[in-house]
């Protein structure tokens, strides 16, 4: 968890220098994944902050996906994923790395 974040300006480079305080917690979202035989995709979303995570295109998990099944055209396999969003989005927790609009 982030509990305090600065910017404190650029460096030479053009990046910016941080000075952020954190602290470790225990909340964790969890995956499931099988694959299958079939060339198809599902993604189950359980949990108490699974509602409104998109479960198509607009999920990393599903584009994670789609690049292996691109960057392997003789796969013709699918999978199946079950998400446990055990951190909300939007929360300052990093629970919104598991999902993104696009």
């Amino acid at each position: 968890m982030n509990l305090g974040l600065g910017v404190l300006g650029k460096d030479a480079g053009g990046w910016h220098m941080l000075d952020s305080i954190i602290a470790p917690v225990s909340l964790m979202d969890r995956m499931s994944v099988a694959f299958t035989d079939t060339d198809t995709w599902s993604i189950q979303l359980v949990g108490p902050y699974a509602e409104g995570v998109p479960e198509s295109e607009g999920n990393l998990v599903y584009q994670a996906y789609r690049i292996l099944h691109d960057r392997y055209p003789g796969w013709h396999g699918g999978c199946a994923c079950i998400l446990d969003k055990q951190i909300p989005y939007g929360a300052g927790l990093g629970g919104g790395s598991s999902e993104r609009s696009i």
